[in-house]
């Protein structure tokens, strides 16, 4: 009996603390499954609001040129903000559906994990007054979203009915960008709320579990050594799970590195910092080049796990000073403090290039992901965190604008020059149904003989105002908003035709060489666009020659090959130009049908006395020759450089040193008279 009493005695002990750890748990886990959710929630909004923004900018851009690819583009975008709005629609009906709201939150490029939790919470959080607060400030961006969409369609009728520029399309775009700003501060005001929301249930966990952990201490004397272990590593479990907790509220879930949240509040105290040191802070705004088409070909598991990839990199170059952040999406912050010039930024923006230069190879896979990176400095470019980040967004733009890959400083002359190609881009489209570009032709010599076997077709723009634009400052913007697909159709179909002219003119048959743009070579249909060009032409396929660059090719290199298939098929011939510039694999440029390989004029430049390049040129011609292909070299402009091309075999060349790119009266004389360049 006795020993019944002090078991009883014991159980009376035990059973309230073990209730007091179950109920412990319970609260940790259920912590975490809502803080979760509240994270889910706040990175939704980065979504959003960036695809809201790209709306408003694609919709000023339709207004200003009518491009149809910008609106399809804002349709694109408003769907991430329309497909958020109809979930929430759907959650808070008299009748909820979650399965609308879970296809909403999905379309909003919610990540499939969390939307079930997103879902089933919602009408809980309503209960909670910050949570309250943002879905208020969600319920009034939605009302302006819908206004910015009816306004979408008032100028898709505007433009249709009378074109772009008008002072109609002028108001209603100076409207969507008034929308835009009073949508942002609503956004803002969601993420705070949200993030207090995160904040305030960390607390109340933290201080839940503070009184029961008391409880457990005050029973413990009442119990064993090996019960209070047990006490001790619930404990430990307790402070973990709040770590835990505090991560999901600070930090991407991810890539682990910090989130929009935390880097604004580091960027405020770093900038407090400099101020009260009278130092330098640097803000980097980085976007990894291209990885929506990574997205949307190889799916989103890759994407994460390029996003992964990305963070780690950039975290192995930056001292442990250096804060580096993931503001959504492809986008990446670094805060840089104590800078002592705008050369070393330099130095650690050209680091972070480098750490992108070697490939990221998954699934057996290589894939080369480069960054573009802008960056504004404190206090020259902003005194402010918002000023600092909009600047250095304004200088990655700019960026990915010279070409990717590459840094920018921001500078106020940015927006100028972002005004000046918009004003490019609409004279663009309106040259190609003027009929203002005309193609110039360079000789293609047999470097034994001097005589012209090939040509090149190059475009010009001759501009109205500007005269003769170079296509260094027009094709990358052609090549962006899509033109660069209908002017090269323009440009096969007219040099197929003025090859045909020559020839009716009794002159010697040459091949005509064409580029081939990126857009172009993954465009389906290429091969019929081959195809009617040398119809329309009457041109037989063997006088046709198509270039494609190597990086190009290689992005794909099976697809690539099997269009090169086809285009062989017809009869044309085929180039791999820019030789040695890309990452060509030897292992599949001998699977290539190709016939010629042009060795990039940067190799040409330097030799014969330029050692390095002068034996990357005589391995390409033997490469080219054991796979029974033939060698063009570009830019030869010196005897020496002649010399020493005919010495080790190289069988064609084009440059200044046998004729500059000509008009087709000038180069059909060439012909005619068969002159001999280049004084071989």
């Amino acid at each position: 009996m006795p020993g019944s009493a002090v078991s009883g005695r014991l159980f009376g002990v035990i059973w309230p603390l073990l209730a007091a750890l179950v109920l412990l748990l319970l609260v940790a886990v259920l912590g975490m499954q809502v803080l979760s959710v509240i994270r889910a929630y706040i990175a939704g909004e980065s979504h959003w609001s960036k695809a809201q923004k790209d709306a408003v900018s694609q919709l000023v851009h339709y207004a200003q040129t009518g491009d149809a690819m910008a609106y399809r583009m804002y349709q694109s975008s408003i769907a991430v903000n329309l497909g958020v709005r109809r979930a929430r629609l759907a959650m808070e009906g008299p009748e909820p559906d979650p399965e609308t709201a879970r296809l909403g939150l999905l379309e909003g490029r919610n990540h499939p994990d969390d939307v079930g939790a997103m879902v089933a919470l919602y009408p809980y959080f309503r209960r909670e007054p910050d949570v309250a607060n943002a879905i208020d400030a969600w319920i009034r961006a939605d009302a302006l979203l819908v206004r910015l969409h009816g306004l979408a369609q008032a100028l898709r009728v505007e433009v249709e009915v009378r074109g772009a520029g008008t002072p109609r399309t002028h108001d209603l775009a100076n409207e969507a960008i008034a929308l835009g700003k009073q949508i942002a501060p609503l956004a803002q005001e969601y993420a705070d709320a949200m993030s207090a929301a995160a904040r305030r249930t960390s607390q109340l966990i933290a201080l839940a579990g503070a009184l029961l952990t008391l409880l457990l201490a005050a029973g413990g004397i009442f119990i064993s050594r090996r019960s209070l272990a047990r006490l001790q590593r619930a404990e430990a479990e307790q402070r973990a799970a709040e770590q835990r907790l505090a991560q999901l509220a600070q930090f991407d879930a991810l890539t682990g590195l910090a989130n929009r949240t935390l880097f604004q509040d580091r960027l405020a105290q770093a900038i407090a910092r400099a101020h009260r040191s009278e130092r330098r802070v640097a803000l980097l705004f980085l976007d990894l080049d291209r990885f929506k088409e990574i997205n949307d070909s190889l799916g989103h598991e890759a994407g994460d796990r390029v996003l992964q990839e990305a963070g780690a990199r950039l975290r192995r170059q930056l001292r442990e000073g250096d804060s580096v952040a993931r503001l959504g999406g492809d986008e990446f912050t670094v805060i840089l403090e104590d800078v002592e010039s705008a050369a070393q930024v330099q130095e650690v923006a050209k680091k972070l290039l480098r750490a992108f230069a070697e490939p990221m190879s998954f699934s057996g896979r290589d894939l080369f992901v480069t960054l573009s990176i802008g960056i504004a400095l404190y206090p020259e470019n902003g005194d402010d965190a918002d000023s600092l980040l909009k600047h250095a967004d304004t200088a990655m733009y700019q960026a990915k604008h010279e070409g990717r890959d590459n840094l920018q400083f921001y500078a106020a002359a940015m927006s100028a020059a972002a005004n000046e190609r918009l004003s490019l881009e609409g004279s663009l489209r309106q040259a190609l149904e003027r009929g203002e570009f005309v193609l110039h032709y360079q000789p293609v010599v047999r470097l034994a003989s001097g005589e012209i076997s090939s040509v090149e077709a190059l475009l010009r723009w001759r501009h109205p105002q500007d005269g003769l634009v170079p296509p260094g400052r027009f094709i990358g913007a052609a090549e962006q908003n899509g033109l660069i697909v209908p002017i090269g159709a323009w440009v096969l179909q007219e040099a197929c035709a003025q090859a045909a002219r020559w020839q009716a003119a009794g002159l010697r048959p040459v091949r005509v060489a064409v580029n081939l743009s990126a857009r172009q070579f993954r465009r389906p249909g290429l091969v019929d666009t081959v195809r009617a060009a040398l119809r329309a032409a009457a041109l037989h396929p063997q006088w046709l020659l198509l270039e494609i660059t190597e990086t190009l090719l290689m992005d794909n290199p099976t697809a690539g090959s099997a269009v090169l298939g086809a285009l062989r098929d017809l009869g044309a011939h085929m180039a791999l130009d820019d030789f040695g510039t890309g990452y060509s694999s030897l292992a599949y440029l001998k699977h290539f049908p190709l016939d010629f390989i042009k060795i990039d004029r940067s190799f040409v430049r330097d030799i014969p006395g330029d050692a390095d390049d002068a034996s990357i040129v005589k391995a390409t011609i033997g490469l080219a020759a054991s796979l029974g292909m033939l060698t063009t070299a570009e830019g030869v402009e010196t005897q020496a450089q002649l010399a020493f091309l005919k010495e080790h075999g190289c069988r064609y060349g084009q440059g200044f040193l046998f004729s500059p790119a000509v008009e087709a009266d000038a180069f059909a004389a060439m012909l005619r008279e068969e002159r001999i360049l280049g004084g071989a």
